[in-house]
């Protein structure tokens, strides 16, 4: 796994910019909470390496119990997004955040947003709930994800100067989980951020994914290497991590301590996602010819959507395609009934052969029922990182009036959408 950023990365930008036709991130010692205070929290990091290496010292209980009063913003004024489509978080989020523009559990989206820290909403809110910072604060709370009442995030101080955290969404306690300084970490950065009941886990640039046990306060290096999670998933059991520069899933098993692929095929595979319930895990894979020569940078044929249960360690193709009539795929999700992905249309340029090309005409979003083998084809929906809950999807959409990147949510049985359907058979 090299250092160097794969087009994988700026992929994601590029989707989300297709997105007009869519229908609609002191004191060096712990505060009370484990965490650090809002003065600590201003100031720079602690240098000092050992105590980076080590982490700082982990207190297990949380501490607050009082709900804290957190501001809202509401749906007044909000653009229109299309049909079916509405806000769900009322601000913009950060241009260039791409897959990392949102997490998303059963229930809450979480996002970055500009200088104010992390923004959340549920799915059946109209505003938005903001946390972190004051908005006119300088600071901010980078690559957040979800589980529960509880998210974990990077604040970043400089090159190289960060501390991963956690933050009870519903008191406001905070939790300092692992610091890193320029003496220990160079040039590195923390990247990616992942949370269940039982551990935190990061991506550190040059050291690989690691873990900090919530009880113990043990941190491990999971898997050594550099890791650029396209989008990285923790159950309770595993985690997974898409990773953008060597172009593969990969899984570590957290009960056996064992790390490695998660069903590699001997191609290229991009862009996995969990579903909220973090049961499935979705991705492109190219191991199907006429895919098996493709590149990430450039060239491409071919891609079958393939889905992993990750309790039952099974992985299914959905997609046949390739090798006679191969589309262009990207952007999957799933929610367990669901599969979706977008698709480049039938015709002459079904298969581009050029990355750019694909990611610019992938317009064709699909709804494929796991269980009926029913699917369906909306046009011109270029959607791209979305996360699937039923038939409503959240995804990025760029409002092209501000050129501003928020993330929606669209009802897809709205009436006025015209889905073209037929029920294909299920392979066994």
């Amino acid at each position: 796994m090299g250092g160097a950023v794969s087009w994988a990365r700026f992929a994601v930008l590029l989707g989300a910019l297709l997105l007009a036709g869519c229908p609609g991130r002191d004191s060096a010692g712990p505060s009370r909470d484990g965490g650090a205070n809002d003065g600590a929290a201003e100031a720079k990091s602690d240098a000092n390496t050992a105590a980076a290496e080590a982490g700082i010292p982990w207190d297990p209980v949380w501490h607050d119990t009082t709900p804290k009063d957190w501001p809202t913003i509401g749906p007044e004024g909000q653009p229109d997004c299309g049909v079916g489509c509405r806000m769900l978080l009322n601000h913009a989020v950060p241009d260039g955040t791409g897959a990392y523009a949102f997490s998303y559990d059963t229930r809450r989206v979480v996002s970055e947003g500009f200088q104010v820290g992390p923004m959340v909403a549920t799915l059946d809110s109209m505003e938005t709930t903001v946390f972190g910072p004051d908005p006119t604060s300088k600071q901010a709370q980078d690559a957040p994800y979800v589980a529960g009442h509880r998210v974990a995030y990077i604040r970043t101080f400089g090159v190289g100067d960060g501390q991963v955290e956690i933050m009870d969404l519903i008191t406001g306690e905070k939790k300092i989980v692992y610091k890193y300084a320029p003496a220990q970490a160079g040039t590195n950065n923390a990247l990616r951020t992942a949370l269940n009941s039982r551990y935190a886990f990061w991506a550190m640039d040059g050291k690989g994914l690691m873990s900090r046990d919530l009880q113990t306060g043990e941190i491990k290096v999971l898997m050594p290497g550099s890791f650029v999670c396209h989008d990285i998933c923790a159950t309770e059991h595993e985690l997974v991590c898409a990773d953008a520069d060597s172009d593969a899933m990969y899984d570590v098993d957290l009960d056996a301590g064992k790390a490695g692929y998660l069903d590699y095929g001997g191609a290229l595979q991009l862009e996995g996602f969990c579903s909220p319930d973090r049961t499935q895990f979705v991705w492109i894979d190219y191991r199907d010819p006429p895919g098996r020569s493709s590149t990430d940078m450039f060239e491409r044929s071919g891609g079958e959507v393939y889905l992993r249960d990750l309790a039952a360690h099974k992985t299914r193709r959905i997609t046949y395609d390739s090798p006679d009539s191969p589309h262009g795929k990207i952007y999957p999700a799933v929610d367990g009934h669901f599969v979706y992905w977008n698709q480049t249309p039938d015709g002459p340029n079904q298969n581009p052969d050029q990355a750019p090309d694909l990611y610019y005409l992938a317009t064709t979003l699909v709804r494929f029922d796991l269980s009926t083998g029913k699917k369906c084809e909306l046009a011109n929906a270029a959607m791209s990182y979305k996360a699937a809950y039923g038939s409503e999807l959240v995804h990025t959409w760029l409002d092209q009036t501000k050129n501003e990147v928020r993330v929606v949510i669209t009802n897809l049985d709205h009436p006025g959408l015209n889905w073209q359907c037929q029920t294909v058979a299920i392979p066994p």
